[in-house]
């Protein structure tokens, strides 16, 4: 199966420079406000993902069958967004 690359985009009051993510992510006004999808290598267009969306059934079905994600902070930043933001909107969890 075809990696799916993620890239998270949220926003916060808190400083994610001075507090480290782990307390960005858990700061009351951090929001998820979008995170693109994209197949790596696919000619398809990435798809787009904004807060108060549906979840993208492409997305969805590749979590469940078991699917990788790459991204440019994706073990780091992006999996803590998907774990604290995204999963509390109805994404499904990824496994580490």
């Amino acid at each position: 199966m075809t990696p799916l690359s993620v890239d998270v985009e949220t926003s916060s009051k808190a400083d994610l420079r001075k507090v480290g993510a782990a307390a960005y992510m858990g700061h009351v006004s951090t929001l998820a406000l979008c995170a693109v999808f994209h197949a790596v290598g696919a000619a398809d267009a990435p798809v787009l993902w904004c807060s108060g969306d549906p979840i993208p059934d492409a997305v969805r079905e590749h979590i469940r069958a078991g699917g990788l994600f790459t991204g440019w902070n994706v073990i780091g930043f992006d999996r803590l967004a998907w774990r604290d933001l995204f999963v509390p909107l109805g994404f499904p969890p990824i496994p580490d």
